[in-house]
This record gives structure tokens, C-alpha cells and sequence, in this order.
């Protein structure tokens, strides 16, 4: 599992000079200064969480792979399902790297009242929903390899993820629906 969205924090500020994922983080990191300066786009409140809560999914995922290969399931099953992770992880970097990308200006509301750059929105959203999809695919193939509510035994994986696939998934749903609702995407279409 690659980038994580944490370590952004430490050169994050509410500044409109950062970018998006900088923004993100710092405005997750310091909800009481969310109603001051600058409005931005909802989906900038909903990123940060987004992003950790697909890393969970994915750390949750792979962790419960390794201990089913460990007590020898069905290994195509774990191919298959490893491949659906991978794809998922490959999204969610995608996202946070557009977010790493993205001027911070882009997700602001201007002060003379121009709205968001429409441009950078549909692209927030293109790829969060393709990363929405390959989740629900990830998490789906784990549940068919008989991973998704697995334990991990520190044994097989000595900084597992404390979590079961299962509950990274509920995780994953709510910030996921947090972020349904910033981009406006209607209940049910995800």
C-alpha cells in the first residue's frame, strides 16, 4: 500500500496558495476554522476522510488476503480479489495525486462570488466515482474469497490493520456517502 494521506498535514494551512489535498487535510485537521476565510467546495471537507477511509479499506483488505492464504482458501479467489485491491489502490492514488495537483484556488469560492472552477469539480468527481466503483469491486471479490470479516492474527501480518474488510467497509461508506452528497451525487447511485 503506497501514499497515505497523512503525511500531507505537516505542510498544510488554510492558505489559498496549497493545493487541494493540502486544503483537504489542513480543514479536516481544523474543523473550528472551517466557517472562517474563504468558502470552498463541500467535496473539500470530504476528501481528506475520503482518501483515509479508502487506505483503511485497502490496508483492511489486503491484511484479511494474507490470513486467508495463510489457512490455504481458495488462491484464485485471493488472485482475484488482490487484483481488485490493487485496482482500487490505483484510483485512490490517481485521486489524491489530482488533489496533490490541484491549486487550492481551484475548489474556492471567489470573493466576488464566482463559484468553484467547474472543470476541476467534474474531474474531483470523474475520479472519485471511478474510485467508488473499483471499491465496491474490491471489497466485493474480498467477501467472495471469504475475507471480508477475517481477523488478522498478528502472526501473518505484524502491523495488520485493526480492523476486518467488513467494518473498513462501513467506514468507507460513510465517508463515501459524505462525498455522494458534496458532489451532489443522488442516494443509491453508489
Amino acid at each position: 500500500v503506497a501514499a497515505r494521506v497523512d503525511p500531507h498535514a505537516t505542510r498544510s494551512s488554510g492558505s489559498n496558495s496549497g493545493t487541494l489535498l493540502q486544503l483537504a487535510t489542513w480543514r479536516r485537521a481544523n474543523p473550528g476554522e472551517r466557517g472562517r476565510g474563504d468558502r470552498v467546495h463541500p467535496a473539500v471537507d470530504a476528501l481528506a476522510t475520503t482518501l483515509s477511509s479508502a487506505d483503511g479499506l485497502e490496508r483492511a483488505v489486503l491484511s484479511a488476503l494474507c490470513a486467508a492464504l495463510a489457512r490455504n482458501e481458495d488462491s484464485f479467489a485471493i488472485q482475484t480479489a488482490t487484483a481488485a485491491m490493487a485496482a482500487a489502490q490505483d484510483w485512490r492514488l490517481r485521486l489524491e495525486s489530482f488533489a496533490a495537483s490541484t491549486p487550492a484556488s481551484k475548489l474556492r469560492h471567489g470573493s466576488d462570488g464566482i463559484p468553484p472552477d467547474g472543470a476541476a469539480v467534474e474531474r474531483l468527481a470523474v475520479a472519485y466515482s471511478l474510485l467508488r466503483e473499483a471499491a465496491a469491486e474490491s471489497a466485493s471479490t474480498a467477501a467472495a474469497a471469504d475475507a471480508g470479516n477475517l481477523s488478522v492474527p498478528h502472526s501473518v501480518a505484524a502491523n495488520a490493520a485493526a480492523e476486518t474488510p467488513a467494518r473498513a467497509w462501513e467506514a468507507w461508506q460513510h465517508a463515501s456517502g459524505r462525498m455522494n452528497v458534496a458532489l451532489g451525487i443522488p442516494p443509491g447511485d453508489g
